[in-house]
């Protein structure tokens, strides 16, 4: 190790580094934000959804009434598919259609990002201004979902945006409310009218705990939010409502009052501690370090408004999923922001043994990742060592390894400079810090550039797409459906230009002649023996879900 240290090492890249660990933090998170943004068809659940909405957007320039495989979709606003859609339509001659949608959410992480890092500024200034970015890009659960086509990406920039916006405005209320009222605009125009009120919750507890926002100066932050946020948020239901009455009518009720409604009626499904049980793995490592700088400013901390906005956002916002009882890790991405907001300021008084101690976990977490990742491709595209080749065999026996130059050349270069980084690095109490985040880094380079192709075909849906549609004369008019899917519906629009119709509609159409069922079609309502299957498949390695297809014998009707 000393030798390769010697190496490595230069003196003159190591002063420079430790002198600016911001731009080496800058450098970090601009390659997490869009490393695993492109190479991969879109995976279910949420991307695949999100995509077949944007995917309606590009055929039909419907700009208006969400389009899901030509069906309205009004689960989310139209936020996310508007941005989606601009960003595949700009570099649709450099990446294809899913991978350019798909870049919207590293534009979106970008805003994440840099609002977290203005919010650490106003709060604290100083080292944590780099330093809560560089810890949100280390949390666990941000890792694989903030590289994915979501509203929630969206919603999450909006609610860093609104943090800034309360930050800021004890000191500039316009620019505070400002932030506030772009903040609570983007949240609702992502998901809806619901999951903002969460934003409304923190607004209202610092009101309730700090006498810095209640004063005249926070209610012209307010006064000006709400100028800012109900002309924006008003823009697309007012279209919508000109458009279709009843598809207004319907994303009023259905997903935003009645799911409203939902939170305040107990049910048996409801995950209370779902989010609490989550939270060790999901938030590593912000959350320790963010419990160490709660002990640090005990007592009289306490009353500072430093401390009060995150620890108040947390609760406010850990208080609005529990009660809504859905348990899905995905609505736990704003939690991790005022985490990042408390833990980036416990490394002014973090003892030296406990940074060195995080600092060793994390070499050895990385160094771990960066084997496992060399020997897992080793042994899919190589078959080396054997028998590890021969366990992914078995569980993706269709895979055809194909090693390219390009991929070893790649993640070798990924490898050295990510050596040259870590010794390179100069004892301070961040550097713990900059050395996990950059490994987790590391590792999903790894993983995107070596590993993807395999993991791409068990998640994908193109191969039993165009396996399937060869079994469907290209002259079909309209193909029924049983129990397929928002996702699998808009995977078989991408790759195949199929449209299924439920076949609850069967009298509204009588010319379908083929039908197509996730699972064994008992028809228990419809006579089977009118249909003879003719197709059965399945993603790759997919035994759980499958697909049958069956055409109507001759004659006959559903």
């Amino acid at each position: 190790m000393v030798w390769l240290k010697a190496i490595i090492r230069h003196q003159r890249l190591t002063d420079w580094i430790c002198e600016n660990p911001g731009k080496i933090c800058i450098f970090i998170i601009l390659f997490w934000t869009f490393v695993g943004q492109t190479g991969h068809d879109p995976w279910k659940p949420d991307e695949a959804h999100t995509f077949g909405v944007t995917l309606g957007i590009l055929k039909q320039s419907e700009w208006i009434v969400p389009l899901l495989a030509n069906e309205p979709y009004l689960k989310h606003s139209i936020l996310v598919y508007l941005s989606s859609a601009l960003t595949a339509i700009l570099t649709k001659s450099f990446f294809p259609l899913h991978d350019g949608a798909r870049l919207s959410t590293g534009l979106w992480m970008i805003v994440v990002f840099l609002f977290t890092a203005f919010s650490a500024k106003e709060l604290w200034g100083g080292k944590s201004t780099w330093l809560a970015p560089l810890i949100l890009a280390g949390s666990v659960g941000l890792l694989v979902r903030g590289h994915q086509l979501t509203p929630n990406i969206i919603f999450l920039a909006g609610v860093a945006i609104s943090i800034y916006g309360m930050a800021v405005a004890p000191r500039r209320p316009i620019v505070g409310g400002i932030g506030i009222g772009f903040g609570v605009a983007i949240s609702s125009i992502s998901t809806g009218l619901v999951d903002p009120w969460m934003i409304i919750l923190f607004i209202l507890g610092m009101m309730l705990i700090s006498p810095l926002y209640r004063t005249k100066h926070f209610l012209i932050s307010i006064a000006i939010a709400f100028l800012i946020a109900l002309p924006l948020i008003s823009i697309w239901p007012f279209f919508l409502y000109t458009t279709d009455r009843v598809l207004f009518f319907e994303w009023l009720n259905v997903y935003n009052l009645e799911r409203m409604r939902d939170i305040f009626i107990l049910s048996s499904k409801d995950r209370f501690f779902y989010y609490i049980g989550i939270l060790p793995w999901f938030s590593w490592p912000a959350w320790p370090f963010a419990i160490w700088a709660l002990w640090i400013a005990r007592g009289q901390g306490f009353q500072r408004r430093e401390i009060q906005l995150p620890i108040v956002t947390f609760i406010s916002i850990l208080f609005f999923l529990t009660v809504s009882g859905k348990g899905r890790e995905i609505l736990a991405l704003p939690l991790l922001i005022p985490l990042s907001l408390l833990a980036s300021i416990s490394f002014k008084n973090i003892p030296r043994g406990a940074t060195n101690a995080f600092y060793w976990f994390g070499l050895m977490v990385s160094i771990f990742i960066v084997t496992l990742c060399w020997t897992c491709y080793s042994a899919i595209e190589l078959q080396h060592p054997r028998w590890l080749g021969d366990v992914f065999l078995k569980y993706q026996p269709f895979y055809k390894s194909n090693p390219t130059a390009q991929q070893i050349i790649a993640g070798a270069l990924g490898t050295i400079v990510w050596i040259a980084l870590l010794f390179n690095l100069k004892k301070f109490s961040e550097r713990s810090a900059i050395v996990w985040t950059s490994s987790i880094t590391i590792g999903w380079f790894l993983v995107v550039v070596l590993l993807f192709p395999w993991i791409n075909s068990i998640k994908t849906y193109r191969y039993m797409v165009e396996d399937l549609v060869q079994h469907i004369p290209s002259n079909v008019e309209c193909v029924y459906r049983v129990r397929i899917r928002e996702p699998q519906r808009a995977m078989l629009d991408y790759f195949g230009n199929l449209i299924t119709i439920p076949i609850e509609n069967r009298f509204k159409s009588e010319r379908c002649n083929f039908l197509l069922a996730e699972g064994e079609w008992n028809a228990e309502r419809y006579l089977i023996d009118k249909w003879e299957r003719i197709w059965e498949g399945g993603r790759f390695g997919d035994e759980k879900e499958r697909y049958y297809l069956y055409r109507k014998k001759n004659n006959e009707r559903p």
